[in-house]
């Protein structure tokens, strides 16, 4: 996309033909890494940037990560107050309970309805994952 924290482009949820993700009906889609080994006996976290353009409701519009078949991050008003949206903010999700495991990270967003959808969407840059204290 043209829209990005670092570089010149993000992973993006929407249309970039429209702007937004409305498609008339419940919008839902994922995006998966490769397998990625965590370094066993070592605290890991996966961080990245984001920006979400979308309704602020815990129960719509919901953005989750999961690794090794296992939510690690969901969005919510805890994990992403309402003064979160539509500016960059960094998020951290904890992968250290996976140590040790070849796992995907999986990212998936689901609108849960199909009302108010006209908004630009999700994007997600500067991807890691990072090891220490």
């Amino acid at each position: 996309t043209t829209s990005a924290h670092g570089g010149s482009g993000s992973l993006y949820y929407g249309s970039k033909t429209t702007g937004d993700y409305d498609t008339g009906a419940v919008s839902l889609g994922s995006a998966k890494s490769p397998a990625y080994t965590l370094t066993a006996g070592k605290k890991a976290a996966l961080t990245f940037w984001l920006y979400m353009d979308t309704e602020t409701a815990d129960t719509l519009d919901v953005l989750s990560i999961s690794a090794g078949g296992k939510v690690i991050w969901t969005k919510s008003s805890t994990t992403l107050p309402p003064s979160s949206y539509k500016r960059w903010v960094q998020v951290e999700a904890d992968l250290s309970s996976l140590a040790g495991q070849n796992v995907n990270i999986t990212f998936t967003f689901d609108s849960k309805d199909n009302w108010a959808n006209a908004s630009e969407g999700v994007f997600i840059d500067d991807v890691s994952v990072v090891y220490g204290c």
